[in-house]
């Protein structure tokens, strides 16, 4: 164990602080150049890159505030789907997958067990955890769309988790301003129209501002804001796109807190982010190795580029 820790120290000072670096740099100094106050991290992608910004500010004496914004798609979709059109609710719940099965088709819309037996006997599922081909697979959503129980329950799911979304929100200073900037790895856009879906439905629009490393698709609405890349867009970086992994890249953003499912008030009113099973005790260790070697890196670089300023500045 110590020594996969050794490894992933080495590797993220030698690999992920540089990438990570440059990217964030660009964050900040993007936002600087477009007089943005607050920057919001999302979680899970935003947690290293937080901790390189605050590092960036710190030692360039900038006036911007970072925020870590625990959510996900999913704490962010299910309070919206009472928000917004049927049609585009069926799109996100039943979209396709590798390896797609009646239960975890159906368990996206956060579904207690009571209720997934009922949907089982209601949509004449026998085998919930075989794998659907195609067909198999529009047949189920065909019926999906058409079973009472599960649209009425997707929208009472949603309305109950509206409230206490939008409390956190408030609560981080999301309805503050009349523009938010937001920070994530990126590649279709869909946290940040859920994000406005949200602000908009609690009667706020602001313009969403959004920083990204990449984005392979175009944003879906100019309602949903502005969108800006470090590496490549739907329109540019070909080449870098072909040759990108955007799964190994997000391995390099792992955070050492689990995923968030949505958001509970506590016993004094006070609203909270909840989350899934955490990781593992293995798991975290290297985690935390590999966020430290990356903040070794940044903090190394950015002292020797302190100093070589000193030396010239002399």
């Amino acid at each position: 164990m110590e020594e996969m820790k050794s490894f992933m120290l080495n590797y993220s000072k030698k690999i992920v602080g540089p990438v990570m670096l440059e990217y964030t740099k660009w964050i900040v100094f993007e936002a600087q150049r477009k007089n943005i106050k607050k920057l919001y991290f999302l979680a899970r992608d935003g947690y290293l890159l937080s901790k390189i910004a605050k590092r960036i500010i710190e030692k360039n004496g900038l006036d911007i505030d970072c925020r870590y914004l625990y959510c996900s798609r999913a704490s962010l979709r299910l309070p919206s789907y009472h928000a917004i059109s049927e049609e585009e609710t069926f799109d996100i719940l039943l979209l396709g997958g590798y390896y797609v099965t009646p239960k975890s088709l159906l368990q996206r819309a956060c579904f207690s067990e009571d209720e997934l037996q009922r949907l089982y006997s209601e949509l004449e599922i026998s085998s919930p955890d075989e794998c659907l081909n195609e067909q198999e697979l529009n047949s189920l959503r065909e019926k999906i769309k058409k079973n009472d129980f599960y649209k009425q329950a997707v929208i009472k799911k949603s309305k109950s988790a509206f409230p206490a979304t939008i409390d956190y929100f408030k609560d981080e200073g999301l309805f503050d301003s009349d523009r938010v900037a937001i920070v994530d790895s990126g590649w279709t856009g869909s946290m940040q129209r859920s994000l406005r879906q949200l602000l908009e439905a609690a009667g706020h629009a602001p313009k969403i501002i959004g920083f990204y490393f990449g984005m392979f698709l175009s944003p879906k609405d100019e309602r949903d804001g502005e969108y800006n890349t470090f590496y490549f867009s739907k329109s540019k970086g070909s080449k870098r796109k072909i040759y990108f992994n955007n799964n190994l890249f997000e391995c390099m953003l792992s955070a050492p807190h689990p995923m968030t499912l949505g958001y509970k008030y506590d016993e004094n009113g006070h609203v909270m982010p909840y989350f899934a099973s955490n990781h593992s005790e293995k798991m975290l260790s290297l985690i935390e190795a590999q966020i430290e070697g990356a903040l070794e890196y940044v903090d190394g670089y950015l002292e020797a580029e302190e100093k070589e300023y000193n030396v010239k500045a002399s």
